[in-house]
């Protein structure tokens, strides 16, 4: 080997870079911006799919739950704004617990790392969104819409009783 052939270095791209998906994503939207009048749902939707590609390329679990919650944000946001069937308040909810659901389809389709627990933030958040929509649509009545304003103060005693279950299930397992 002479000293050049020591002194060169190999460099090959390794394609698993989570950072580098973020920066293509965020100069993509960027420049979109830059070039066209985009609002803000785009963002979300172009910073999840860095998240989800990073996700694909690394098989990183960490990586599908923020790229999911984002894709569902922006395209709840995206939808929103275009007042599409009138329902401008439950776009978000909906389509960010459509998002949580992805998390379960993707994971399961891939790798089986999740459990079954983006089910429950969002098919709670989708039938919250569907419910206030058929209300406000005027498909269901006062009596059942309460149990809705109930829920809206009170939802957080669910995640402690969720909590306390899992604690429970856990000392169970220890003893």
């Amino acid at each position: 080997m002479t000293n050049e052939q020591a002194n060169e270095t190999t460099y090959r791209p390794s394609g698993h870079h989570p950072a580098a998906w973020v920066l293509i994503a965020l100069g993509s939207l960027l420049l979109l911006s830059n070039l066209l009048d985009i609002g803000g749902g785009i963002f979300f939707i172009v910073l999840g799919g860095a998240f989800l590609a990073g996700h694909l390329s690394t098989r990183n679990y960490g990586l599908l739950i923020p790229a999911m919650i984002l894709i569902g944000m922006g395209a709840g946001i995206s939808l929103s704004d275009l007042e599409l069937f009138g329902f401008e308040n439950y776009w978000v909810p909906f389509c960010l617990g459509i998002g949580f659901v992805a998390i379960y389809l993707i994971d399961r389709t891939t790798w089986f790392q999740s459990g079954t627990w983006p089910l429950w933030p969002g098919g709670f958040l989708v039938l919250i969104s569907v419910w206030g929509a058929a209300y406000e649509a005027g498909w269901i009545d006062q009596l059942w819409w309460d149990f809705v304003d109930i829920m809206e103060v009170w939802w957080p005693a669910l995640i402690i009783l969720w909590g306390v279950t899992l604690l429970r299930r856990r000392k169970k397992v220890e003893d």
